[in-house]
Parts: structure tokens; C-alpha cells; sequence
């Protein structure tokens, strides 16, 4: 009898797991759903931010991208992007092992590494000892905030680093996450022809105008990035939440299975006992 206890609190507790993780799934289809809505209008203010920088640099060519690489500099910049929370399979590991080979060629010394996330603080926290910079805190609410302290810091020191080298996961597709990197020292005009446009007139400097539209580029760019990790790690959460409810149904059903059998051998062996005390 105790046994068909223990395995009756056994399979209550499997239940209460199966609920919270279908629980999970759903919130993360829905968190998914609501990020990637917002990645198309993100794309689209990007590239009408580019379109205009092309139209006045191609005017301006005394004027210098601001974080082009330093080839006399010795030290490089990375700024990796995880999660903040867990329950999202190998998102962060994985992620922690690309950044790991594209950085073993690098001097550990001479590299300053920001990190986005709490599970990838703490990863990179035991591999590296010592961070520049670190925010644990981050949700699409913070989202915004990151990107602007990140961008103020690069533009700042951005002549530096002889690399500045953005590693998040990219949403492939909603089933595939893949880990990435970005070269923050290419200029907007690098890999592309400048387009054929009219001269616009500006109110102000056009190189005014060309510094401050490239630090919001610049920061768009970190919050374009930021925001792909975030709809890549929903995605993982979902999967990961998926298949631990599928799991858990399997296993329910396998106790079930086990718990009739044990219960129906237990009622056989009492019948048996029963009639052979008349005889």
C-alpha cells in the first residue's frame, strides 16, 4: 500500500510540472509573437536611417565613420548578449561556446568583454573572472536603456579597440537559433553602392547631422540585435517548455500503466488470500 502511495505523490507531482511548463510554452509563444511584431518596424526605421546617412555622406567625404577599426590598437572589444533568465535549453551555453572559439585566437588580456543577461553573466563570471560591463537586468523594459549606455560607451571609447565584435543568438527560424556575430567597426556604406539621389538641403551641418544620425544608427543597431536575442531566447523557452510537457505526459502515462498493474496484482493477491481462508 505505501508503494501505491508513493507512486500516487509521484505522478501529482509530475502533473504539477507538466502544468507549469505547458504554462511557460504559452507564455513564451505569446512574449514571441508580441517581439517579432516589432522587429519589422525596427527593420524598416534601420534601413530608412541608412538610406539617409548614404545620402548625405555621399557629400560629405572629409567626413569618417566614427568607430572604424584602429590597426594601432592592441585591444578588442566583445559585447555578448544571453538571457536573463533559464528554462531556455542550451541558448546560453551554446552562445558561450561560439563566443569562446571565435575569441581563442585573442589575447585574454587585451580583450574587454560587456555582457547582457544574468545566466551569461554568471557563465562568462566563471570562464573570465572580471567584466567591463555587466547588466543582469534584461527584458524588453530595459531593453532601450542597455542600448544607449552601450552605444555612449563605444562612441566614446571606440578609438580604443581595433575591433568591436557584437555575439547574440540570431532567430532563424522559431524551431533553430543560431549564434552570431556583428562587426560594429564597418561603416554603413562598406559592402553596398552608394545610391543614386538628390541632394537634400539641411538646416544644420551636414556633419552634424551625420554624427547624430549615426549614433542613433548605432544604437538601433544594438537595439536591433538586443531585441533578435530576446524573440531567439522565446523561442527556445518555448521548445525547451515543449518538450519537458511532452516528457512529462509520457511519463504520466508510463505511471499510470505501472500504477494499475501494481494496484490490480495487490487486489488479486487479497482476493487469493480471502478465498483460500474458507477452504
Amino acid at each position: 500500500m505505501s508503494e501505491l502511495i508513493q507512486m500516487r505523490q509521484r505522478m501529482k507531482a509530475i502533473e504539477t510540472i507538466k502544468k507549469v511548463t505547458h504554462a511557460m510554452r504559452l507564455i513564451s509563444m505569446s512574449s514571441h509573437a508580441r517581439l517579432r511584431s516589432k522587429r519589422g518596424l525596427l527593420e524598416h526605421y534601420q534601413s530608412e536611417l541608412i538610406r539617409m546617412i548614404k545620402t548625405i555622406q555621399a557629400t560629405q567625404h572629409d567626413w569618417h565613420y566614427p568607430l572604424q577599426p584602429n590597426l594601432d590598437a592592441t585591444r578588442d572589444l566583445a559585447i555578448v548578449i544571453g538571457s536573463q533568465k533559464g528554462l531556455c535549453g542550451n541558448f546560453n551555453n551554446a552562445l558561450i561556446a561560439f563566443f569562446a572559439r571565435s575569441t581563442e585566437q585573442n589575447d585574454p588580456h587585451n580583450l574587454d568583454t560587456i555582457v547582457i543577461g544574468k545566466k551569461a553573466v554568471d557563465l562568462l563570471t566563471k570562464k573570465q573572472g572580471s567584466l567591463l560591463m555587466e547588466f543582469k537586468a534584461f527584458t524588453i523594459n530595459t531593453l532601450a536603456g542597455i542600448a544607449r549606455k552601450i552605444t555612449d560607451y563605444v562612441l566614446a571609447e571606440g578609438n580604443r579597440y581595433r575591433s568591436i565584435t557584437i555575439y547574440y543568438q540570431y532567430p532563424k527560424t522559431f524551431f533553430a537559433q543560431r549564434p552570431s556575430l556583428y562587426n560594429l567597426t564597418q561603416s554603413v556604406s562598406d559592402g553596398s553602392q552608394q545610391e543614386q539621389l538628390e541632394p537634400y538641403r539641411w538646416e544644420h551641418d551636414p556633419k552634424e547631422l551625420l554624427d547624430a544620425l549615426v549614433k542613433k544608427q548605432i544604437e538601433i543597431t544594438f537595439h536591433e540585435t538586443l531585441l533578435n536575442s530576446l524573440i531567439a531566447e522565446q523561442s527556445a523557452r518555448f521548445i525547451a517548455m515543449d518538450s519537458s510537457t511532452r516528457n512529462a505526459s509520457t511519463m504520466l502515462d508510463e505511471m499510470r500503466i505501472n500504477y494499475n498493474k501494481l494496484r490490480q496484482a495487490k487486489i488479486t493477491r487479497e482476493l487469493t488470500d480471502l478465498v483460500g481462508s474458507f477452504f
